[in-house]
C-alpha cells in the first residue's frame, strides 16, 4: 500500500487499522480460519528514494513484526542484516574471528548465602579498530544470522577456559558461564568442540556452565535435548538464561539436566515498583528450589535489590551493584581481593593445602557485615 503525505504516527495508525481489519474469522470451505497480519512500514525518503528499495525495507520491517509478534513495525537498520553497513560489519567480523580484537570480559556473580564471589559470566567485546569497543548487541545477532557464530562461540569458550586455568593456578576455582546460541545448541558437533576446549585448557568440566535461552531450546527441542544430555554426561553445568521471557512449556525444566535458572533482568529491575514483577521473581525462586535448582538474578543494580533478593531466598546475584563486566586482569584482581598482590605465576597454596576461598565482594566482607544484610 502506498500512502502519500502521512506522518510517522499516521502511518502507524494506518498499519494498525489494516491489521485490525483482518482479525475477524472467515469461512474457508468447511473451516473457520483465524489469521494475524504483520505490517512493515518503510518511509520515504528516510529509508529509500525508489520503489524497489522501499519495498525491500518494508519487507524487512514486516518480518521483524512477525518475529516480535507485533502488528506494526517500522524499518530499522539494526534488524536488517542485508543493509550495506551490516554487510560491511559482517565482513569485518569475519576477518576478526578469531583474533585479538575479540576480547572476553567477565562479570562476577555473588553467592547471596555466603557473601562470596564464586562465579563469573564471560561476555565478549569487540575492540573494533575504527568503531571503538562494541558491546555484544552490536554484532552478536548478526553473527547468529551467519556462519560466524560457530567460530565466535569457540573463541569465547576457549578464551574463557584458558582464563579459568590461569585462575586455578592462583588457587581460585570459579565456574565461568558462557552463552550458547541457538545454532550451537542444535549443532551435533558442539559437544566434541566443548570436550576439545576443556582438554586443551586442562580444567575440569565442572568449571564450565553453559547458558541457553528458552527460545534456543524450542528451536529444535529434539536435538537440543540430546546435546544438553551429552554435555551433562561430561560434567558441564547447564543454566537457563533470561528465564520467563521465552515461549515454552515448563516441562523442559523437569526433562533437561539443568542446574540453575537465571531470572531475567526486566523482572528484577521492576520488582520493587511493581507487585506482579515481585511475585514473578519470588515464584521463580520457589520453582527453582522445588526442582533442586539454583536461582540467579540478573541485572541487579542497587543494594536494595540485593537485600530484597536475599530476603526472597535467591541464591546468586549478578549486576552492577556487585561489579560491572571487566577485563581479565581486573577480574583477577577482583577475585583475589585482599590477596591481589599475588602474581599469576606465584605459588598460592602449599602442596596438599586447601586453596583459599574466593574472597567476598569488598575485600573481606562476611555475609553478616555485607551491605545487604
Amino acid at each position: 500500500m502506498i500512502a502519500p503525505g502521512l506522518s510517522r504516527e499516521q502511518a502507524r495508525e494506518l498499519g494498525r487499522s489494516i491489521a485490525d481489519s483482518l482479525r475477524d474469522s472467515f469461512q474457508l470451505e468447511a473451516f473457520v480460519v483465524d489469521v494475524q497480519a504483520s505490517v512493515g512500514i518503510a518511509l520515504f525518503p528516510d529509508h529509500g528514494s525508489d520503489i524497489e528499495t522501499l519495498l525491500q525495507k518494508a519487507d524487512v520491517a514486516m518480518y521483524r513484526a512477525k518475529e516480535s509478534s507485533a502488528d506494526v513495525e517500522f524499518y530499522d537498520e539494526r534488524h536488517d542484516h542485508h543493509s550495506p553497513s551490516k554487510l560491511a560489519l559482517t565482513g569485518e567480523l569475519r576477518a576478526a574471528v578469531p583474533g585479538p580484537q575479540l576480547v572476553v570480559w567477565y562479570q562476577p556473580q555473588l553467592d547471596l548465602h555466603s557473601g562470596l564471589v564464586t562465579d563469573a559470566e564471560a561476555l565478549v567485546r569487540w575492540e573494533h579498530p575504527g568503531r571503538g569497543r562494541l558491546a555484544p548487541e552490536a554484532f552478536l545477532r548478526m553473527a547468529e544470522q551467519t556462519s560466524l557464530i560457530k567460530p565466535l562461540t569457540q573463541h569465547v569458550l576457549r578464551s574463557s577456559l584458558a582464563q579459568v586455568a590461569a585462575w586455578r593456578r592462583l588457587g581460585l576455582e570459579p565456574t565461568v558461564a558462557v552463552n550458547v546460541s541457538t545454532r550451537s545448541l542444535v549443532d551435533r558437533d558442539f559437544t566434541a568442540l566443548v570436550m576439545s576446549a576443556l582438554d586443551d585448557a586442562d580444567v575440569p568440566p565442572s568449571s564450565l556452565r553453559l547458558e541457553v535461552t528458552e527460545s534456543a531450546l524450542m528451536a529444535d527441542p529434539t536435538t537440543a535435548h540430546a546435546v544438553l544430555h551429552e554435555l551433562d554426561a561430561l560434567g558441564v553445568k547447564i543454566a537457563i538464561d533470561d528465564f520467563g521471557t521465552g515461549y515454552s512449556s515448563l516441562a523442559y525444566l523437569a526433562d533437561l539436566p539443568v542446574s540453575e535458572v537465571k531470572i531475567d533482568r526486566s523482572f528484577v529491575a521492576r520488582m520493587d515498583a511493581h507487585v506482579k514483577d515481585s511475585i514473578i521473581v519470588s515464584s521463580t525462586i520457589d520453582l527453582a528450589h522445588h526442582l533442586g535448582l539454583r536461582a540467579v538474578a540478573e541485572g541487579v543494580e542497587d543494594l536494595e535489590q540485593l537485600r530484597r533478593l536475599r530476603t526472597l531466598g535467591c541464591d546468586v546475584a549478578q549486576g552492577y551493584a556487585i561489579a560491572p563486566p571487566m577485563g581479565a586482569a581486573a577480574a583477577t584482581r577482583f577475585l583475589l581481593g585482599p590477596h591481589a598482590e599475588r602474581s599469576e605465576t606465584g605459588a598460592v597454596a602449599q602442596p596438599g593445602a586447601t586453596a583459599p576461598a574466593i574472597p567476598a565482594l569488598a575485600s573481606e566482607w562476611a555475609p553478616e557485615t555485607a551491605p545487604w544484610s
